[in-house]
């Protein structure tokens, strides 16, 4: 396992569907995340992009699951601690108990998981080895950092602000529905039933907008069809790390839209936001060969190459399963 690989993985998104990236709220709007840099003239732009956090996030949650998948971690058997550090990569403890280096060495070693995507435990925090960027729309004001292909696209003609779109969803009430009120038990039903007769008293508008059926909340989204460009950079990575890596995109893709794999990025994706087609593109080097350059096994997460990289990782965490979690419970005492 002396193999070590680096390299820049580009990204290329289109949005098949609105992409809602919050940024918390303006009145009654939940805004989208917007990046603010100075053009050439001095003039300050703010500009709608995925944040890199939430794209290490979704490598983080994908590994972490197909993992607990392969190793058959049975629901309920895993402390709170395990839990945080294999989905949101832990937390360095002022009084937790110090973790041996040469035991967190060994941790990496035989789940690669964690140093693909770092971690905090007890006294120790691992770098991670992936290091995503944001996620930038093909726009005018983004044409200076676009790679030459995207920046003849015609979207470079379009402001950022053409690429921002107004969404609206809507919560009903229940208490309106009777066929739903009916499954309640009879004092708490007495009780809402009362409350309703006291209120329909009223004739007010604010008490007329309280019995409202629905609500209606409304947020900003980049537009569906919208691009986008972005990059993760692998550093010095093995075959295994390599595999989990591997795993974890295919476990957080969602389907295929021709050739490029669906990922649901930002936040509603439970009411149909946020699947975005990306394709990968890029040059894995060997570090023993810095000369030499090959086209990245991760441009194809399902090719028979990537395959072989999947099933070693695999083979690798299965043999290892009861080393795997007796390290994990002594690196989150």
């Amino acid at each position: 396992m002396n193999e070590r690989i680096t390299g820049t993985l580009e990204m290329r998104g289109t949005a098949l569907d609105p992409i809602h990236h919050g940024a918390g709220s303006i009145g009654n709007v939940s805004v989208a995340r917007r990046q603010a840099f100075l053009l050439d003239d001095g003039s300050e732009v703010r500009v709608p992009y995925i944040s890199g956090n939430s794209i290490k996030h979704l490598i983080r949650d994908g590994g972490a699951r197909f993992a607990c998948e392969a190793l058959d971690i049975a629901d309920g058997a895993l402390s709170k601690g395990i839990v945080d550090l294999l989905f949101s990569g832990g937390g360095l403890t002022k009084g937790g108990s110090a973790v041996n280096i040469a035991k967190a060495r060994d941790l990496e070693r035989m789940f690669p998981l964690l140093s693909v995507c770092g971690y905090g435990a007890g006294n120790t925090m691992t770098a991670s080895r992936v290091r995503p960027s944001h996620m930038h729309v093909v726009c005018a004001e983004n044409a200076f950092r676009l790679p030459a292909d995207l920046v003849s696209h015609a979207h470079t003609q379009l402001r950022a602000e053409d690429l921002i779109t107004e969404e609206f969803g809507t919560r009903h009430d229940t208490r309106s529905d009777g066929t739903v009120t009916r499954m309640l038990d009879l004092e708490t039903r007495t009780t809402l039933e009362g409350a309703m007769a006291a209120k329909s008293k009223d004739k007010t508008a604010s008490a007329k907008a309280e019995q409202s059926s629905q609500m209606i909340y409304e947020f900003e989204a980049i537009k569906a069809g919208s691009r986008l460009y972005g990059t993760i950079q692998i550093i010095d990575m093995n075959p295994l790390e390599i595999g989990a890596l591997q795993s974890a995109l295919g476990r957080a893709c969602v389907g295929m839209h021709g050739d490029a794999h669906v990922f649901r990025l930002g936040g509603k994706s439970s009411v149909g936001f946020g699947r975005v087609a990306i394709t990968f593109t890029g040059a894995l080097r060997h570090i023993e060969r810095p000369a030499t350059s090959e086209s990245t096994e991760l441009a194809r997460i399902g090719s028979d190459s990537a395959s072989t990289h999947i099933a070693a990782y695999l083979d690798h965490i299965r043999a290892n399963r009861a080393d795997i979690i007796e390290a994990l419970q002594e690196a989150c005492e």
